[in-house]
């Protein structure tokens, strides 16, 4: 896991207003492993520049051969932690999160960020769209050109 002072200080402040990404690649890991057996995925965590036409800036980076539910959401959860640790503060909870299309990363992201499980998500958007539960969503699920999209509606 990799990630420093002020690459935290952007997910700390501007996650809660700001889109936030989690995905992972193997093409990155090949290049720099190229004699390692197995397969090592690149995960980066990386928030959107609130400047237009800037480019977005990587808060955390991880090198890992798991992609388990336990390590993505340590990862996540201790990125998350440590950048409240730095400024005394409670931890951010990003407002939208885009993820790759993967169970594992849905897993993550929700425990890591949210503190739910997936039936339970599932469950709440399920009602809210029933009309069931009335008052605002907190939270959904959308899945647009090969990602999930996870919002969380905030309010000031």
């Amino acid at each position: 896991m990799m990630w420093s002072e002020p690459e935290l200080r952007p997910f700390h402040d501007l996650s809660p207003t700001i889109a936030l990404y989690f995905g992972a690649t193997d093409n990155i890991a090949k290049k720099i492993f190229p004699y390692t057996s197995g397969k090592l995925l690149y995960y980066a965590l990386v928030i959107g520049h609130p400047k237009e036409r800037k480019p977005s800036i990587a808060v955390a980076e991880m090198i890992s051969s798991s992609q388990s539910v336990v390590t993505l959401t340590c990862f996540l959860m201790t990125s998350k932690h440590d950048a409240a640790k730095l400024y005394d503060a409670k931890a951010a909870t990003p407002c939208h999160i885009e993820i790759d299309i993967s169970w594992a990363i849905l897993h993550s992201v929700l425990e890591g960020f949210l503190g739910m499980e997936l039936l339970a998500y599932l469950q709440r958007c399920w009602r809210l769209v029933e009309g069931i539960i009335l008052n605002p969503c907190k939270h959904c699920v959308v899945v647009l050109e090969g990602y999930f999209s996870i919002c969380q509606e905030t309010h000031h």
